[in-house]
């Protein structure tokens, strides 16, 4: 779990850490996060433009790779998004895209420095 801030949003909890890099090795689990950084970038700055079946689909996508890669609250957010749109809940699901903002920089910052 996070401690309901950002920056603890944008980080695996230590021991999903510890167990990914055990499976992944550090070098391959660090270009596993550059991925997922560069996909999430690429979904906040489309979204906006995405139409509800698009967005709950890439929200689908990227919720999968952020759970497995022990980013809980990030994948719980895209579920969110995706929820909101499958049910045709395009204010919801904009405000759920909105609030990845603050834990994909948290992520970014923590990507930089893993």
């Amino acid at each position: 779990m996070t401690d309901g801030q950002p920056h603890a949003a944008g980080r695996p909890a230590p021991d999903d850490l510890s167990e990914l890099e055990g499976l992944l090795g550090r070098d391959m689990l660090r270009e596993q996060f550059d991925k997922l950084l560069g996909q999430l970038q690429a979904f906040l700055a489309q979204a906006p433009d995405l139409p509800p079946g698009d967005l709950a689909q890439e929200a689908h996508n990227l919720a999968g790779a952020a759970e497995v890669l022990g980013l809980r609250a990030i994948g719980g957010q895209l579920r969110r998004c995706q929820q909101a749109a499958d049910e045709g809940d395009t204010a919801r699901a904009r405000a759920a895209t909105e609030a990845l903002h603050p834990m994909q920089q948290a992520f970014a910052a923590f990507a930089t420095g893993y």
